[in-house]
């Protein structure tokens, strides 16, 4: 009996919207509303060019005018500036050695694909936190107006509410936390933590601070013993996802001498911190995790109040 082989079992036409939809549904980021998908984003990313103009409309000012007879009002022009999003063209490749195991099972194609949306999920969420060390990094362009720093001091919750602070009254705009593992311990052994189900059909509770959804993530910021923690807004990010042709967006193949067939995944999308502008060269067709970590890479161009992210650097708590 002939073996069974990826070929076989997958259908690109199916296997790519399949991961590409299991990647939205299974992101802690876009289920908590930090990450918003942007459909003007989906089109830019599946066309051609590396970096894209995002133009919004500054805020009115001024002070209203009093009607006087026989007095013309001033006329005040719009103004406008530009957001700048850059391109990722993302990758990765799996031998039939580490998916020999899933493909004699029953429905092989949808194990693989949520196996696929797993990895997408966990690589996207590197991507966010690499542009947060960027944004909040040593000469970052919100380093001064949106860090609490408090890197020699254990974590407290007064410090928590002088980061949210930050922001004055747009605070309440704040909606998700994204903190290490350890800072979590550290606000359930200060009796910090709430649990919510939501929604209220689901069996599973969900960690909440102050009415805030908590995600917990390993990856964010570790400078020797100070933990970086974010607090963001809904729509902090905006993503948009490509269409690729999908014999490109899920290609097998073979290597002969090997005997092993290869899945190869390809992913091309924008994933935008809201307020600012990428202003890198990248080495390569797009940028690298390291190179979306280097502050000098991104410039603000919101207000203040309107860039809806604060840090925190602490140490754990006693």
């Amino acid at each position: 009996m002939a073996a069974t082989r990826l070929t076989n079992v997958i259908v690109p036409s199916i296997f790519t919207p399949y991961t590409i939809q299991e990647t939205a549904t299974r992101s802690n980021l876009l289920s908590s509303g930090l990450v918003t998908g942007n459909p003007a984003l989906n089109q830019l990313a599946s066309g051609g060019g590396s970096t894209f103009n995002l133009p919004f409309f500054n805020d009115l000012s001024g002070d209203s005018e009093i009607i006087e007879d026989n007095t013309s009002l001033t006329v005040n022009n719009l103004t406008t500036e530009r957001q700048v999003g850059v391109a990722l063209n993302r990758a990765k490749s799996f031998g039939s050695s580490f998916l020999a195991q899933y493909v004699s099972g029953e429905d092989p194609m949808r194990v693989i694909g949520d196996l696929v949306a797993s990895y997408w999920v966990r690589e996207e969420q590197k991507i966010v936190i690499n542009i947060l060390k960027a944004l909040f990094g040593s000469g970052g362009p919100i380093v001064s107006t949106h860090l609490e720093d408090q890197s020699a001091a254990a974590l407290t919750n007064t410090m928590m509410i002088d980061a949210i602070a930050k922001i004055g009254d747009a605070y309440d705009k704040l909606s998700t936390i994204v903190c290490h593992s350890a800072i979590y311990h550290s606000l359930r052994k200060l009796d910090l933590v709430q649990y919510v189900q939501e929604p209220s059909n689901l069996p599973q509770q969900f960690p909440s601070y102050m009415g805030m959804n908590i995600i917990v993530d390993d990856g964010v910021e570790v400078s020797g013993s100070a933990y970086t923690t974010y607090v963001f807004a809904n729509g902090a990010f905006s993503r948009g996802v490509g269409t690729l042709d999908a014999d490109d967006a899920t290609e097998i193949d073979r290597d002969s001498l090997k005997s092993e067939d290869v899945l190869i995944n390809r992913r091309r999308y924008i994933m935008h911190p809201n307020g600012f502008k990428w202003t890198g060269s990248p080495s390569g067709s797009s940028p690298t995790n390291t190179e979306l970590a280097t502050a000098g890479n991104w410039a603000k161009v919101f207000e203040n109040k309107n860039i809806p992210v604060v840090a925190l650097k602490s140490l754990v708590s006693a």
